[in-house]
């Protein structure tokens, strides 16, 4: 999965680079913390938070 990651972000830059857009780094926070969440899902069985929550209080999910 890590590697689709790395060709996404590539893509998403060629994009801007290429295509004149302009940079958007809300839209690469928000992508970055779905991969995460996404990421966190497949790894951990017992993760079933949803990602609004989640993503809504993310400090809360980095505390022990």
């Amino acid at each position: 999965m890590a590697g689709f990651n790395m060709v996404h972000m590539a893509a998403e830059e060629e994009q801007v680079i290429f295509s004149n857009d302009t940079f958007d780094g809300n839209k690469v926070m928000d992508d970055a913390a779905f991969l995460l969440w996404t990421w966190l899902r497949s790894l951990e069985k017992d993760f079933a938070t949803h990602f609004n929550q989640w993503s809504s209080n993310l400090t809360a999910g980095f505390v022990y």
